[in-house]
């Protein structure tokens, strides 16, 4: 029996039963108050609907809570903070939760209005590695900072009840809540592309944040390569749609012997569309998000150790080529024509490559090309002695198979193990 037909039930009883017209009347006003009351709360509402005037509405609404950091984290919002797997959402989310309790700067650069409690549900990760994560970053004396390591389940009854009881439990009501993540934390949601499902699941927890305070939902992001703005996002659009605010964390790349950088972008209600960079360095964990001037001399340095890598991966798949140039290189490893001839220039004033003197006429095309081998490689006298003829015709433009090397070996090698912490 549902709570609905429990409480009909009962005035039925009533009305038949018991008590004079007036008092019966009373009574059953009482018990659909009640009803209501609890069908409300069981929806995750604190208040009955009501129709007020323009004046009542706008006085009852009040003004809008302050941001915790202007332009950059907004209060009473729901946030899904999205990213691919191992992008290092989680190491960002730590940044943030230690910033409200704590710091008076967000990332180094945002203004923080007021520190506050905040509560980590690190639901995936399990409890040594959250713990030598806050190890690492070293600050470990914060009073207002909580950590849930212990999975449950949020979707159902007695897991929301759990979530609602330890964040009444904090000392003070909470600036920030990190989920992480939004799969764990919903583990009996069975079909997120649902919408009938997803949307009633999450609206819960919006109206909970918009009364209560920012909730940061760690989520992921679809494989699609094509996908823009919040359409990168894993699920439903109902999903999407039950947040406020879509942050994507993405683009992820070493710099400075370890140091990582990200492209943070958000968008949603009530903030205004902005895309920023930020920035990890390696020994702390600590976060920054860089300004103009700090973004550009990242890209540079972006560059560069994109530039050094690349050049690797041209000299392993040339090792055992009897000659290469940008048109075969273009075959064998996914770069841009254009962009390994200007890597072949670079080899080649750095005396790791060298041109031969003959040039070599590949099948479809017109003119011969100038052609390219390691330093260490001598020059075959089949090709390099013709001096009957100024060109030699290269049947087909792919080099056997024996002659390729894995594309990603030379980024495991330069960066390390590929799957680094999240």
């Amino acid at each position: 029996m549902t709570p609905t037909q429990y409480f009909d039930f009962v005035s039925r009883f009533m009305k038949e039963r018991f008590l004079d017209a007036e008092v019966r009347r009373a009574a059953y006003d009482l018990i659909l108050k009640a009803a209501a009351e609890l069908l409300t709360e069981e929806n995750g509402e604190d208040e009955l609907p009501q129709l007020l005037s323009l004046k009542d509405f706008l006085d009852s609404v009040g003004e809008p809570p302050p941001s915790i950091a202007e332009g950059f984290l907004p209060a009473n919002k729901l946030i899904c903070f999205s990213g691919a797997a191992k992008e290092g959402k989680s190491l960002v989310s730590l940044q943030i939760l230690e910033d409200v309790a704590s710091n008076p700067l967000m990332m180094g650069r945002f203004p923080i209005h007021e520190n506050g409690c905040v509560a980590y549900f690190g639901l995936e990760d399990g409890g040594h590695e959250i713990k030598a994560r806050l190890t690492q970053r070293g600050k470990l004396d914060m009073e207002n900072y909580f950590v849930c390591c212990t999975p449950f389940d949020m979707h159902t009854p007695v897991g929301w009840q759990m979530f609602l009881s330890m964040v009444e439990s904090m000392p003070s009501a909470p600036k920030l809540v990190v989920i992480d993540t939004a799969r764990e934390a919903y583990a009996s949601l069975r079909d997120w592309n649902d919408a009938a499902i997803v949307g009633p699941a999450f609206k819960k927890l919006r109206r909970w944040a918009q009364k209560n305070c920012t909730v940061l939902l760690i989520s992921h992001t679809n494989k699609d390569k094509f996908a823009t703005g919040v359409n990168r996002v894993s699920g439903s659009s109902a999903f999407v749609s039950s947040c406020d605010i879509v942050a994507v964390l993405s683009g992820q790349k070493y710099i400075n012997a370890g140091d990582m950088v990200w492209d943070y972008e958000i968008s949603g209600r009530g903030v205004k569309k902005s895309k920023y960079q930020l920035m990890m360095q390696s020994e702390t964990m600590f976060v920054k998000c860089l300004d103009e001037e700090e973004s550009e001399t990242a890209e540079a340095a972006k560059k560069l150790n994109a530039n050094k890598i690349n050049k690797k991966l041209i000299l392993d798949a040339v090792e055992d080529m009897d000659y290469f140039n940008a048109h075969t290189l273009s075959a064998v490893i996914e770069l841009d024509k254009r962009y390994i001839r200007d890597l072949i220039v670079e080899l080649r004033t750095e005396g790791r490559v060298r041109e031969l003197d003959k040039k070599v006429k590949f099948d479809g095309m017109r003119n011969p090309l100038s052609v390219f081998v390691l330093t260490s490689v001598q020059t075959d006298t089949s090709l390099s002695n013709n001096d009957d003829d100024e060109s030699y015709t290269v049947p087909g433009n792919r080099p056997s198979s024996s002659s390729l090397a894995t594309p990603n070996s030379g980024v495991e090698e330069f960066f390390g193990d590929a799957d680094g912490d999240e």
